[in-house]
């Protein structure tokens, strides 16, 4: 969600922190699922369990929030749909019952969102139109109406009945449901083949064109919406994903449609989506910054009025999380924050500190200024250290963290004239950082 002033500012502050919790919702959610698929009954249980306590820490974080008044009704909507998605995982010998209520409930809370945006003259149009996606998915067949939650049961019947064209519908829903976009197009136009009239009736090329775009190709997704229309004209579900599209087309890609998106970098929804899961997820927000992944959970403060990015690669593969600059193109007063998995061959951080003390050393021809050596940053035990690079004019400093065998280390530089300058902002970020429990 974009920046932008007026009316709308203090909406945009609250809808930032409310999304980025229903986006850690969803991680959790298929961080369970994803654990869930290879465990047995008894560990299934312990991960529901812990499933459940993790969504609970959620929705005291959204009862935490204080929203705008307009935004009040669309708070509590949102709240009783977080409650309702712990009921629905501690029911599981009634979730197939249980799962229709909470969609309905998802959508109750969006439908909400939208009314009041609509009475905000300067909110900018990417909202409701991410809005509608959402909607969408759930309106139609993508979510409620997907009967089967698990796809052997449809591979069974296919394997039975191969010419049956509805097997390869509810296939197809089944593969969009779970954000496979490409399998769910590949079923969606088996089933076109068998009984085109029939599937297209049945919203094949509906499935077809949202599998596209999630998969990251929206002319192929345009393309499907066209040929639905040729089928038939006036449906309205077609009709509104059309105006979805056309809606993002405009606000989000300049008018032209790109031959394949990007979705924050990735190529897919379900590529991010992994991503997230495997490597963590940082997230931009209006006064704090935050990065979620399965073992690591911070949150932090940057400096003000520095431009910030997140999810970098730099030289050498080296992920950065965050990283802030003072001056948009400037390559020497930066701070940035990066993860390692602390190596089975150090015992402590220290160890690790100075093994980069080492590397930098003999590599980057650096001169250790101080440390490595540990200091306590709030009630969390650190390694300082810092560099001196005679050929790039320039300082560094690290503070690494031991985090879960993850060692997350902020390091500054400067130049040698305005590091000292400077350092102030970067000790700020340092002690602004809260760690939270996963």
């Amino acid at each position: 969600m974009g920046f932008c002033q007026g009316p709308f500012e203090e909406a945009r502050k609250y809808l930032d922190k409310i999304d980025y919790l229903n986006q850690k919702i969803k991680l959790i959610q298929m961080q369970a699922e994803k654990k869930n698929a290879e465990a047995t009954p008894s560990q299934g249980m312990e991960n529901i369990k812990e499933l459940a306590s993790k969504l609970t820490q959620i929705i005291y974080e959204i009862k935490a929030l204080i929203p705008p008044p307009e935004l009040e009704s669309y708070h509590k909507k949102t709240l009783a749909h977080a409650e309702y998605t712990v009921t629905y995982y501690q029911s599981l010998d009634q979730y197939r019952e249980l799962y229709p209520v909470l969609i309905k409930k998802r959508k109750d809370a969006l439908t909400e969102l939208k009314k009041t945006l609509s009475n905000y003259s300067d909110c900018p149009r990417q909202y409701s139109s991410n809005i509608d996606l959402e909607l969408k998915q759930l309106d139609s067949n993508l979510y409620s109406k997907t009967e089967n939650l698990d796809a052997e049961p449809i591979l069974k019947l296919i394997e039975s009945q191969p010419e049956n064209y509805q097997n390869y519908i509810d296939l197809a829903n089944f593969y969009l449901t779970s954000g496979q976009g490409d399998l769910a197009v590949e079923n969606a136009e088996k089933a076109l083949r068998l009984s085109p009239e029939e599937a297209a009736a049945k919203g094949a090329y509906l499935i077809a064109a949202s599998g596209s775009y999630y998969a990251g190709r929206p002319q192929a997704s345009f393309d499907y919406v066209d040929k639905a229309l040729l089928s038939n004209p006036g449906d309205k579900e077609v009709l509104s994903f059309k105006q979805m599209l056309e809606a993002v087309k405009q606000e989000q890609w300049g008018g032209k449609v790109p031959k394949q998106l990007s979705f924050d970098g990735y190529e897919s929804v379900d590529k991010l989506l992994e991503s997230v899961a495997s490597e963590g997820k940082a997230t931009l927000g209006s006064s704090r910054d935050d990065f979620i992944s399965e073992d690591l959970y911070f949150s932090l403060e940057g400096p003000k009025d520095w431009e910030k990015e997140a999810d970098l690669k730099i030289a050498g593969g080296t992920r950065v999380l965050l990283q802030y600059k003072k001056q948009k193109e400037s390559r020497d007063t930066i701070i940035s924050v990066t993860k390692d998995k602390l190596p089975e061959e150090d015992k402590a951080l220290l160890d690790f500190a100075k093994r980069v003390r080492q590397s930098l050393m003999q590599r980057a021809q650096a001169s250790v200024i101080l440390g490595p050596y540990l200091v306590m940053v709030g009630d969390k035990e650190a390694a300082l250290t810092e560099f001196k690079f005679l050929k790039k004019n320039s300082y560094f400093r690290f503070y690494q963290f031991l985090v879960n065998n993850t060692v997350l280390t902020f390091n500054y530089s400067n130049t040698l004239d305005d590091f000292e300058q400077d350092l102030p902002a970067f000790e700020r970020v340092v002690k602004s950082i809260i760690f939270k429990k996963q």
